[in-house]
């Protein structure tokens, strides 16, 4: 009588558990890789969506500014102050500027102080540089630090330069 065997020996256990072992370390690997790709990709997204979103605000009260007040504004220095004069005599200046302590950029108008960057990223620098008397070039930086949920820290970090002219440079022509 041939008898059947019911049960795996010692050494088949011993493969079938490496075999399974390396499996399973291979997949908690890529998920851990997984993890940290969405960490950066969170942290370059969001400060992309920030400098997108100053941008776009500062070319639009530049742009409608009746003038740009170089004497109150501070030049030529990572954390700036930008003073526009409206196009109305006697209204309220609005006011862009880099408040470090809280690494944000904020701009004061006469609705009242608002954000330009969330508070997911901290604005590093804010210069302005005067081209001429209605242009103004600007250059911000941003940088935002990510957990990623194995532990290790992503930093996403961007700059931006660019040339904004009040509407007194479009009346003339010189708007592009």
């Amino acid at each position: 009588m041939i008898k059947h065997k019911s049960a795996f020996s010692l050494l088949e256990a011993v493969i079938y558990l490496a075999v399974v072992g390396g499996v399973l370390t291979a997949i908690i690997g890529v998920a851990i890789n997984l993890s940290n790709v969405k960490a950066k990709a969170t942290a370059l997204n969001e400060v992309n969506y920030n400098l997108a979103f100053a941008a776009d605000q500062l070319n639009a009260e530049i742009s409608q500014a009746g003038d740009i007040n170089f004497t109150g504004s501070i030049l030529n220095v990572d954390n700036g102050r930008l003073e526009l004069l409206g196009s109305v005599t006697g209204s309220v200046p609005t006011v862009v500027y880099l408040d470090s302590a809280a690494g944000r950029l904020k701009i004061i108008s006469a609705a009242g102080i608002d954000n330009l960057t969330t508070q997911k990223v901290e604005v590093t620098k804010f210069r302005l540089s005067q081209l001429s008397t209605s242009t103004v070039a600007v250059d911000l930086g941003l940088k935002m630090r990510v957990s990623a949920e194995s532990g290790p820290y992503y930093q996403g970090s961007g700059e931006i330069s660019q040339v904004y002219r009040t509407r007194q440079d479009c009346r003339q022509g010189i708007c592009l």
